[in-house]
């Protein structure tokens, strides 16, 4: 996978990668992930999802109408991706 510098060079971010991960259906317990034979428990707190670990809770209790998810979503890419986040991916 590439992904893009501050200084707006391409590089290499990772090789290939194995991973699974595993999130508690109705959200009772933290989410775990394995990698390169290592299990690990993301943080967070049980009980609640985000976009990117969500629960089945947490996906039943999105918004329906189409621009306040888009709107949600946006944010969120905001939040985790956009300046100061110190993410080089970018919003999209």
């Amino acid at each position: 996978m590439l992904s893009e510098t501050e200084s707006g060079e391409m590089e290499l971010l990772r090789e290939d990668e194995d991973m699974e991960q595993w999130t508690s259906v109705d959200g009772s317990k933290r989410s775990l992930q394995r990698k390169d034979d290592n299990d690990n428990l993301l943080p967070g707190a049980p009980g609640r999802g985000n976009l990117n670990s969500p629960t089945y809770n947490f996906l039943a209790a999105l918004p329906t109408d189409s621009e306040t998810l888009l709107k949600r979503i946006s944010d969120d890419a905001e939040k985790n991706h956009g300046t100061g986040s110190g993410s080089t991916t970018g919003l999209d």
